[in-house]
């Protein structure tokens, strides 16, 4: 990987697994369900999870985190 992740402590190292995982062979998808499966963060669960969604489905990750966000506003505002 030519980007430097060592300054990122945990997250670097299961950034390096996931790429490896990825250059083995394994589907984008797959490499980073399993990054997500090994996590214990909700936080970068739900994000990593949000962007397989948007693979599957070829949407574009940056209107779907939008959306997230605009329902989550909603649901603070309503207390829904």
């Amino acid at each position: 990987c030519s980007s430097d992740l060592s300054e990122y402590g945990v997250l670097s190292a299961e950034m390096r697994l996931t790429i490896a995982r990825m250059d083995s062979g394994l589907s984008t998808e797959d490499a980073l369900i399993e990054m997500s499966n090994r996590t214990y963060s909700v936080g970068l669960q739900n994000a990593l999870m949000q962007i397989v969604r948007s693979l599957r489905t070829g949407g574009k990750i940056s209107e779907a985190q939008y959306a997230k966000i605009a329902d989550r506003n909603a649901a603070a505002l309503y207390g829904i």
